[in-house]
């Protein structure tokens, strides 16, 4: 085997793996083998990223990467042929799914649920943005909402509110696919291919696709100087926003985010950060519904976005709109031992 010099070469597919039987394993390997020598990372064959590492989220990406320059391709498939031959027991997580629903803590099909949730006004879905078994359930669900002859709309954290536009024409059809993977990843930096079947899904069956995020600037810059930093001309490209954070909300970041979060002043700033985030994205979710008063909107955002407190919290303040909260299993944070109707309505599972 040669090595690969002077261009670039796209190897592999995308696929999720489930590391949860070997996760302390896994973890020591990534710590010996930091980086491969030459150009390329070793994320070239495991995207893996040090929040996920801080918070022992047993999940691993592996997709196609790109090489450039000189590299040692023979060690780097070795890195990946060894993980392969320790792990034998990775399987792939694209399998279906149940569900526990929390206020009665019964296991039921996913299917079962969709009577319970098609007359909210909205569906909040959690998701590991790097799982793609997570936007197969979010497919599903909506899917499934739009089959029983519901009004739906998708709702989503990838992409900015200024980007509506774009998502509009997306929809109508007046985007080729590789115009509105460019608009794609202006606004968010995951791998396409774990979004691209719900965007096409939307389009074939006419759904709205609602962007609902802020730009980015704003929430690094509060969560780096504070709410109080922000200009008037920051402000005035937010809806109206409050920050008020207090010691029950912080202890709920502390739980979402674990190690990713520091401590004191720029703990502060890092929970001012997410409040701004979620209420922004309510705000803009409302307005959507309040001009389509029919439709139920599926909101796609981080598990962390997406738990009670999050985004349906400011719902809750500033509207009477019903909503239903389902949230991935993640385990020490919402599975099926420690998850509560605090934190959702349900949480889907993987078959054992």
């Amino acid at each position: 085997m040669r090595k690969v010099t002077g261009r670039e070469k796209t190897l592999g597919t995308t696929r999720k793996l489930d590391l949860s039987p070997n996760w302390a394993k896994v973890k020591g390997i990534f710590a010996s083998f930091p980086e491969i020598p030459g150009e390329i990372r070793f994320s070239f064959f495991f995207s893996i990223d040090r929040d996920t590492l801080a918070q022992d989220l047993p999940v691993l990406l592996v997709y196609s990467g790109r090489i450039k320059g000189r590299a040692n391709l023979k060690r780097t498939i070795l890195h990946f042929l060894l993980v392969s031959l320790l792990f034998p027991a990775i399987s792939s997580a694209d399998g279906t799914y149940q569900v526990l629903r929390l206020s009665d803590r019964q296991r039921v099909s996913l299917e079962s649920i969709v009577g319970e949730l098609k007359d909210a006004r909205l569906v909040f879905v959690g998701e590991l943005h790097d799982q793609a078994a997570h936007h197969d359930v979010q497919l599903a669900i909506i899917r499934a909402l739009t089959e029983t002859g519901s009004q739906v709309a998708v709702g989503l954290e990838m992409f900015r509110k200024e980007s509506q536009d774009s998502l509009d024409k997306w929809v109508n059809g007046r985007l080729s696919e590789a115009a509105f993977k460019d608009i794609y990843y202006d606004n968010w930096t995951l791998p396409w291919s774990l979004y691209r079947d719900i965007f096409v899904y939307a389009q074939e069956k006419a759904l709205p696709l609602v962007g609902l995020n802020v730009p980015p600037e704003v929430t690094k810059q509060v969560s780096r100087q504070g709410f109080a930093s922000l200009t008037d001309e920051q402000l005035e490209r937010l809806p109206q926003v409050s920050c008020n954070i207090d010691e029950t909300y912080m202890k709920f970041v502390r739980r979402v985010f674990g190690a990713h979060v520091h401590s004191g002043t720029e703990f502060v700033y890092f929970c001012e950060a997410q409040v701004v985030w979620d209420t922004a994205m309510a705000h803009y979710a409302l307005d959507f519904l309040n001009e389509h008063p029919e439709t139920t909107m599926v909101v796609l955002a981080g598990s962390g976005h997406a738990w009670r407190r999050g985004i349906p919290e400011q719902i809750r303040r500033r509207s009477e709109a019903s909503y239903k909260i389902i949230l991935p299993s993640i385990p020490g944070k919402t599975d099926s031992e420690t998850a509560t109707t605090e934190d959702a309505d349900y949480i889907w599972l993987p078959e054992s």
